[in-house]
């Protein structure tokens, strides 16, 4: 499954996968990256993305990267996963892209995840937190 969350006027998302994505999801992902990569603002937009259960593949991979090159896709990424293997897969990714027009991190816990996205913004980002807790909800009801 995923559950994406956006703020445009605050310059933040929240993506989630948990599990296995239907082609549908997966390309909802994909149009989430562009989303970001649209947004003409000021503020580089803070994303976190956390993944349980989800590797992608090849394809997707290869996907991510082309559409997280574009120069509009700026963010501070903040990427969770507890799967250690799963955090290398990511880091393929980036290999893949060559110029990267973004910042990105990896972590284990999504609390170090948002307290490094703070720190890149220099700011709280209680916003963020407020639209985990919505994706959160969304996600809950949709494996229901």
């Amino acid at each position: 499954m995923y559950v994406g969350g956006h703020d445009e006027g605050r310059a933040l998302a929240v993506w989630r996968f948990v599990g296995s994505v239907d082609a549908h999801e997966w390309e909802q992902h994909l149009a989430d990256i562009d989303r970001v990569a649209s947004w003409k603002l000021v503020e580089r937009p803070s994303v976190l993305l956390e993944i349980v259960g989800f590797t992608p593949s090849a394809k997707q991979r290869a996907a991510i990267a082309e559409h997280s090159a574009s120069p509009g896709y700026r963010p501070f990424l903040a990427l969770v996963s507890t799967n250690a293997v799963m955090r290398g897969v990511l880091q393929a990714i980036l290999w893949m892209q060559g110029k990267k027009h973004y910042d990105e991190e990896y972590f284990s816990n999504t609390e170090a995840a948002i307290q490094w996205l703070e720190e890149r913004r220099g700011a709280p980002l209680d916003p963020l937190r407020t639209l985990r807790t919505t994706v959160d909800r969304a996600a809950r009801s949709a494996s229901l």
